[in-house]
């Protein structure tokens, strides 16, 4: 929305380069000038919109900065769970940015706090003024030191009473602990409709970047498919482009007979059907194990909460982990992560998984734990495309290996064929590094 969004920063930073003495001045003066004729304005809540408008500028900073430290992963796995942008804002960005903004939001709150001392200025008396008229009052008995010191003290007190608040808040939103690692059919071909995943002339481009070069790829129902290559290969992009996290420019992809274009109405008729899994687990750090299963079903698939909880219940037994259900993602190795978030793409009930190098971030003796539970899944059946560098994974799971390198498909065989014939060059060349 970028009328809102030019608004926003006119606004922002014309009262933030304001000193608020001056806005004082400019709400003591001017507001009664958008009054009607005869209607007064107490000089309190003259005040009142003066100090509003300065701080709120300030506010909506510290908002921004927490919205803006949210790691990219966390958009992702909201987009690939198909919640859409306001659930997306509401029950996943929003929580986690919060907690990020409570010490900035009470430093804001203190300095406000402290600045209402200025509103003299305008023929209000605070507590400090106050104090100063009753020192030179014939009928006071004390020093005068006296009074500004209880007049310092309820300072303290108030300022300690907003610290002591923001912990209770900080705590209610930080419960375990945490570690934050650093988202109508058209008419296809016949061959497309009977293929589960189908990309035809794909292109793709950062900027000058050509990252995918017409790339085809035909994926039947229940086919286990393996991409493997070097770093910047294209691998994961083309992955992510099957569930519309990255867009493609030029050809076309067709995900369960629905043709992946612009319309958002198809982008979430995909993410329903397509889960994915993600390098870095991508959990909801804010979410218990539970909740984070439970999220997508709940608002995206409307399934009540008992139902939703079951299911949930069922797929962590079946990844090994429901004695955690209700320990937060902080609390968990990186193998029992991972496992979850394949729980939670499950939890959706899709008809294909894409895994975006699932164990490269993994220490070795977790990555055995989190491929058993793939293994598993192809087992059962389930459409997959992965891309990983376990070589050992592909020969035992995939149906057939693809290698990718500089954006385009070199070489495709089932595993067999792959790893004993490599017909490419460039291949023999990968499979002498990767296999020892």
């Amino acid at each position: 929305m970028p009328v809102v969004r030019t608004l926003s920063v006119i606004f922002i930073e014309f009262w933030r380069g304001v000193p608020l003495i001056t806005v004082l001045f400019m709400s003591s003066v001017m507001l009664p000038l958008f009054m009607a004729e005869g209607t007064t304005i107490d000089k309190l809540v003259r005040a009142l919109v003066g100090v509003i408008l300065f701080q709120s500028a300030y506010i909506a900073e510290v908002v921004r900065g927490g919205l803006q430290a949210l790691p990219k992963g966390q958009y992702e796995a909201a987009e690939s769970l198909a919640l859409g942008y306001w659930k997306t804002q509401f029950l996943v960005i929003l929580p986690q940015a919060l907690k990020l903004t409570i010490p900035g939001l009470v430093n804001t709150i203190i300095a406000l706090f402290k600045d209402t001392s200025l509103v003299i200025i305008i023929g209000l008396f605070d507590l400090f003024s106050s104090v100063q008229q009753a020192t030179v009052d014939p009928t006071w008995l004390g020093m005068s030191t006296e009074g500004y010191v209880f007049a310092a003290l309820v300072y303290w007190i108030s300022v300690l009473a907003c610290r002591a608040t923001a912990s209770i808040w900080k705590s209610a939103f930080t419960p375990g602990v945490h570690r934050t690692e650093v988202y109508m059919t058209h008419s296809m071909t016949n061959s497309a409709e009977a293929m589960m995943i189908s990309l035809e002339n794909v292109n793709k481009w950062y900027g000058q970047f050509h990252v995918l070069k017409d790339i085809n790829l035909q994926v039947k129902p229940r086919e286990r498919i393996v991409l493997c290559g070097p770093s910047g290969s294209g691998k994961s992009t083309t992955i992510r482009c099957i569930n519309h996290l990255e867009e493609h420019q030029q050809g076309r992809i067709v995900v369960d007979g629905i043709h992946l274009n612009d319309d958002v109405r198809n982008i979430e008729r995909v993410r329903t059907e397509v889960g994915m899994v993600f390098q870095h687990f991508n959990l909801f750090p804010h979410l218990t194990v539970l909740q984070n299963c439970t999220l997508a079903p709940t608002w995206v698939r409307k399934m009540p909460t008992k139902e939703a909880e079951a299911l949930a219940m069922h797929y962590l037994q079946r990844v090994r982990i429901a004695e955690h259900a209700h320990k937060f993602p902080g609390q968990l190795s990186g193998g029992q992560q991972q496992r979850v978030a394949i729980a939670r793409s499950l939890c959706m009930k899709p008809k294909i998984m894409l895994f975006d190098e699932p164990t490269s971030a993994l220490d070795p003796e977790m990555v055995k734990e989190v491929l058993d539970t793939m293994i598993g899944l192809a087992e059962d059946g389930m459409t997959m495309l992965c891309v990983t560098h376990e070589m050992g994974f592909a020969r035992t799971v995939a149906d057939r290996v693809i290698f990718m390198d500089r954006g385009e498909i070199v070489e495709q065989a089932p595993p067999q064929e792959f790893f004993a014939h490599p017909k490419s060059e460039r291949t023999r060349a990968f499979l002498s590094q990767v296999i020892h």
